[in-house]
């Protein structure tokens, strides 16, 4: 047989080629295969990833509402509505009678989590009274409320209180309290937040705020800050205030103008600031009987009367109606720094006096009107 060398790698080189393009279609055989196992496996991992948290939020509201009727067997729950906070909480928002509590109803809102074990608790109890359930607050801590200057009605409107209970690590609890809103009668935009201790029944926080309305372009509600609220509670420690207007001087000073309560009268007041709110003056008006003024100054006036009976057949009572004003500065020097102004009447005639505190604490006629 005649042998060609040229044909012989010819097909030596065929060969190559055949068996190289057979294993480039095993490879791609392969290479499928790997492919759709692949593909087949993330698939089925991301499947049984979605399929876990699907089974363990349903396993948490299947427990969460076990526990939730446990918690409330016996009582009248409607409105009832579940959702999750992720897959660690169900939140549970209903309304709640209370029929221990003049029957009452109160809005809840309660997070249960997964503790251990499908084992459920609550981790997060929010209870809101309005003006009409307010009366199922405990009375212990209604009586706490009533102690602070924020109950006077003629004053303030108590808008809402809730009740938050929350457990931090560990089960301890680091939030179970009565929260009071209430709203200035005079001035809406004035706000404050009392909040009562659930179990000691003091108040740990008590915090006036004014909530301005940016498009708002009253001069006196941008002057009406958290500090200038300070600063008048400084000038009237211990005492009830109210802001009524604020205005602002060419030179930076600040006139405030409100009502303040001071042992149980009501009075109006203005106080001046500087720019960097240092007290520059006050002034006090408010109306009294004789009787409510202090022991001192009823004695002194009355002695006044008692060595001046000529020209004066008439002294005040009790019942006597008496304006004061009562004035401090600290920038200037004067004389008088409270008078008594009141008028007493007879038959024919009218008499007007205004009394005056002199700055040695010695009361004195300041003047007299005959009518």
């Amino acid at each position: 047989m005649f042998f060609n060398p040229l044909i012989s790698i010819s097909l030596k080189g065929s060969n190559r080629i055949l068996k190289i393009k057979h294993k480039t279609n095993q490879m791609r055989n392969l290479l499928f295969i790997y492919t759709m196992m692949t593909g087949f496996t993330l698939t089925s991992c991301n499947e049984d990833a979605t399929s876990t948290e699907e089974i363990k939020t349903e396993t948490l509201v299947s427990a969460a509402k076990a526990q939730f009727a446990k918690d409330f067997a016996g009582n009248n729950t409607t409105n009832t509505q579940w959702s999750v906070n992720g897959s660690n909480h169900a939140v549970v928002k209903f309304n709640l009678m209370q029929p221990v509590r003049n029957n009452v109803t109160v809005a809840k809102e309660i997070w249960y989590a997964d503790k251990s074990n499908n084992a459920v608790s609550k981790v997060f109890d929010n209870t809101t009274y309005d003006k009409y359930s307010i009366s199922a607050i405990p009375v212990e801590i209604q009586n706490a409320f009533n102690a602070t200057v924020y109950a006077d009605i003629t004053l303030w409107t108590l808008n809402e209180v809730e009740y938050e209970y929350s457990e931090g690590e560990g089960g301890l609890t680091f939030n179970n309290v009565y929260i009071y809103e209430v709203e200035n009668k005079i001035n809406p935009n004035r706000e404050a937040k009392i909040i009562i201790d659930s179990k000691t029944f003091e108040v740990i926080y008590m915090k006036e705020s004014f909530d301005v309305d940016e498009n708002d372009n009253n001069t006196s509600n941008t002057l009406i800050t958290q500090a200038l609220i300070d600063a008048v509670n400084s000038v009237f420690p211990n005492a009830k205030t109210v802001i009524i207007e604020a205005e602002s001087a060419n030179n930076g000073n600040i006139e405030v103008d409100g009502l303040v309560t001071i042992d149980g009268i009501t009075s109006e007041f203005e106080v001046r600031f500087d720019a960097s709110l240092t007290l520059l003056d006050k002034e006090i008006e408010f109306d009294a009987t004789f009787g409510k003024l202090a022991t001192a100054e009823q004695e002194a006036i009355a002695a006044w009367f008692n060595a001046n009976p000529e020209g004066n057949p008439l002294k005040p009572t009790a019942h006597t109606l008496v304006s004061v004003e009562l004035k401090e500065f600290t920038h200037v020097n004067v004389s008088y720094i409270k008078t008594f102004s009141f008028e007493l009447e007879s038959i024919n005639t009218e008499y007007e006096y205004t009394f005056a505190t002199r700055k040695d604490g010695k009361i004195v006629l300041l003047e007299k009107e005959i009518d």
